[in-house]
């Protein structure tokens, strides 16, 4: 039999395949050099197609592997990327001539991973994870969307849903506090991607895991050679990459004393100078912190300044543990089981009653 000949599309179903609003497209040819981004590619990164056309792709999405599709003709069906701090499914697809790879195609997603799961476990049948969710049984989530992974139906997790909205229509400092593991990060997360910043960057920074001589340099960045060892062209500190979005300061109680004066004045007036900088940087963004440790124990003994307490500790809410919310955990562990379903071959689509109140008779014992 002959190769079959292809019908020739009409041009509005074209764009309709390559640009769409549920989806955004980019393709490369055979170099990885951009020979087409969709509008929506477009309005989702900020971006313009005459600034991306002509350029390699690395240069306008620096994490992408769409180059080496098109270089080896291997396809990238399904990959979980993370996009403005939520997870995007992207497909990488070689674009084939016959035989000959000629270049690629990306296609992201922009519904939300754990938005696509809940709708996929509606359908996964009897006594399985479809009928936890529609039985009314299921977690308590409804009124937000999946990916911000406030999960549970106890009163108090109730209440930190509440305040993660309430918080999220204000741009003021939020203060989270907490045992290790009681979930402080997921509420920052659900804070950004509620507000009006969540097309901007999250930034995630452990206080504790940064050498005390780095902190400034870290935080503010430096200028090109600024010290013996600085990267040539200089660097962008933590501050100015989350311009227009949300800085969340885990473990803040491990800020040293000398850096905190120079936290507070960022804070106050959204500026600051590149260490060995001269010009002045203009910042935007939003400050979550979070601890473990009695800020107001700390003040008192000197070891965190007083005025950053106050200025950090605009809105406050303390977590709670799970030991604390028992009831939370059936949601948890099914919401969970969607996590691992998503990486593993399992043909698992319940939890029995009697393991779900074992978890919870573990933890009533541990307290």
């Amino acid at each position: 039999m002959g190769q079959q000949s292809l019908p020739v599309l009409p041009k509005v179903i074209i764009r309709g395949l390559l640009d769409n609003r549920y989806e955004g497209s980019t393709v490369v040819d055979r170099e990885g050099i951009i020979l087409y981004i969709s509008k929506s590619t477009e309005r989702y990164f900020g971006l313009k197609a005459n600034e991306a056309v002509g350029k390699h792709v690395t240069k306008v999405f620096p994490d992408t592997n769409l180059h080496e599709v098109a270089k080896t003709g291997k396809a990238e069906i399904g990959v979980t990327v993370e996009v403005y701090g939520q997870k995007k499914v992207v497909s990488r697809i070689p674009i084939m001539d016959g035989l000959k790879v000629v270049g690629a195609i990306s296609k992201i997603m922009f519904k939300d991973v754990d938005s696509m799961m809940h709708a996929l476990v509606g359908s996964l049948g009897a006594n399985g994870i479809g009928d936890y969710f529609s039985s009314g049984s299921g977690p308590q989530v409804s009124k937000f969307p999946a990916s911000y992974n406030i999960v549970g139906r106890s009163r108090r997790t109730t209440e930190i849903r509440d305040f993660a909205q309430m918080a999220s229509r204000t741009s003021s400092n939020v203060l989270i506090t907490g045992e290790t593991g009681c979930g402080k990060e997921v509420v920052a997360r659900a804070i950004h991607n509620l507000s009006p910043r969540k097309a901007g960057r999250f930034v995630s920074v452990n206080c504790s895991a940064i050498p005390h001589h780095l902190f400034e340099s870290e935080f503010f960045g430096y200028a090109p050679g600024a010290f013996t060892g600085a990267v040539k062209q200089g660097k962008d500190g933590l501050f100015r990459l989350a311009h227009n979005g949300t800085i969340f300061l885990d473990e803040i109680a491990e800020l040293p004393l000398e850096m905190q004066p120079k936290m507070l004045r960022v804070l106050q007036e959204k500026t600051f100078y590149r260490v060995g900088g001269k010009r002045k940087i203009d910042v935007d963004f939003r400050l979550i912190c979070a601890t473990n440790k009695d800020l107001e124990e700390l003040v008192g003994s000197g070891k965190f300044r007083q005025d950053l307490f106050f200025r950090i500790n605009v809105l406050n809410i303390q977590i709670p543990p799970l030991r604390e919310r028992t009831d939370d955990i059936p949601d948890l562990a099914y919401f969970l089981l969607f996590r691992l379903l998503k990486n593993m071959e399992s043909k698992v689509t319940g939890i029995s009653p009697e393991v779900l109140k074992m978890f919870q008779k573990y933890y009533k014992i541990k307290d």
